[in-house]
């Protein structure tokens, strides 16, 4: 599924091609490059050959990677074309020799023929001269011993760029790189994409799509499913952290990553068992968030940048009778959880105001409200969707940058 870059630019007969890719692996045969050609200027993809074809007679003419006399030339069944030194093309009957599969007539070759007296008869070569076809066809007359005029097509099936790397369809674009959408002039056959895609997202961070697939999937720098009976998310899926989770990247149409994290059951526990140890928790695991004026528990398996536990005031709004010797004095638990009451602790399952066992004494809470039931519901902090939008297409994904070197684009 990639293209290599080819050094220097290849002059075919009387077209010129630059930027010249060929495909490799899976592509193998294909080639991408500049063409151009009188008025015509614009990056194409061809299979099986470089440049245009010619057709004759049903048979195709295809050009040769082979330099004879400073030109590349054509062959296709027993038929070569090439430029004659005079600068005319000539197409003749190569037959090639049986034990070196070579032909018996080389491009550069100059044909001859000669007028018999004897017999009255043309004897020697016979070939064809004409021209390249400017348009559709070109007709080629016959000399020597040919007959008859042999009429020669242009002849070039392929893929043309019709959208550059950002999906620009004007004309001016399409000649800067070979990256951009490539269609069928046949209109027979899917387009093709030269070019590594890449999406962007509402912050500005970059998606770039994989070159091969991993566990069934292709994929996007962060975006990924680990299995296919997962979702698409961005992170790691189901993090005590929390991930976003969306869709695959898509070129048309954009997606939407919403914030998600593991869901903590609502917590319902007595009152009396939020200060003892045997929760695990203490007084002080209790705060108030005066912004939201909510009453808060931290939890050790949820960080505190993902989510928390949580009331109102209202649902602790209860008072708490304490007694020291004959005395009692009665708090309310919102406003000990507030902070108005210091050395706030917990001793043999009471909680303590004061120093417990010092001389001077403390206050005990054995008040039975303390054992009525609050519930106490998971929140987690809102974060904003992130939209991942089609951006454009690029020579490689961010996790081969050396292919970038080696000049290799991938195509998909």
């Amino acid at each position: 599924m990639s293209w290599m870059k080819h050094p220097g630019k290849i002059h075919v007969l009387t077209f010129s091609i630059s930027d010249l890719w060929v495909g490799e692996g899976a592509d193998s045969g294909r080639f991408a490059y500049r063409f151009e050609w009188g008025n015509y200027n614009r990056y194409v993809i061809t299979t099986g050959y470089v440049g245009f074809q010619l057709k004759m007679d049903g048979i195709i003419l295809k050009p040769v990677f082979s330099s004879v006399n400073g030109d590349l030339y054509f062959e296709g069944g027993n038929y070569i074309l090439y430029r004659h030194q005079t600068g005319g093309m000539i197409l003749m009957v190569a037959s090639k020799d049986t034990w070196s599969e070579r032909y018996t007539i080389f491009p550069g070759y100059r044909p001859i023929s000669w007028y018999n007296r004897e017999t009255g008869e043309t004897e020697g070569d016979a070939w064809w001269q004409g021209g390249i076809p400017t348009q559709n066809t070109a007709e080629f007359r016959p000399y020597g011993t040919a007959e008859g005029t042999k009429i020669v097509e242009f002849y070039m099936p392929h893929w043309k760029k019709t959208k550059n790397a950002l999906g620009s369809t004007s004309s001016s674009y399409l000649t800067s790189n070979v990256l951009g959408t490539y269609t069928d002039t046949d209109g027979v056959q899917e387009d093709l994409i030269v070019g590594v895609r890449m999406w962007r997202d509402n912050n500005g961070t970059n998606y770039c799509k994989s070159i091969e697939k991993k566990n069934g999937s292709y994929v996007y720098d962060s975006i990924h499913r680990d299995y296919t009976s997962e979702p698409w998310v961005i992170g790691d899926y189901e993090s005590p952290d929390g991930w976003y989770e969306g869709a695959e990247p898509d070129v048309e149409n954009p997606v939407t990553f919403t914030f998600t994290t593991n869901s903590v059951n609502d917590l319902n526990t007595t009152i009396y068992g939020l200060f003892t140890h045997s929760y695990n928790w203490r007084y002080s695991d209790v705060y108030y968030d005066s912004k939201t004026k909510t009453f808060r528990i931290s939890v050790p398996t949820v960080t505190a940048s993902v989510g928390w536990l949580e009331c109102d005031e209202t649902t602790l709004n209860f008072d708490l009778t304490f007694a020291k010797a004959d005395e009692t004095k009665t708090y309310n638990l919102v406003s000990l959880l507030k902070g108005s009451v210091v050395n706030l602790s917990t001793k043999n399952g009471k909680l303590i105001i004061g120093e417990y066992g010092s001389t001077d004494g403390w206050w005990e809470c054995t008040d039975a409200k303390l054992q009525d039931s609050v519930t106490f519901s998971f929140r987690h902090i809102e974060k904003d969707d992130l939209t991942i939008i089609y951006n454009r297409l690029i020579f490689s994904d961010s996790t081969t940058q050396d292919i970038v070197l080696g000049e290799v684009a991938i195509w998909r």
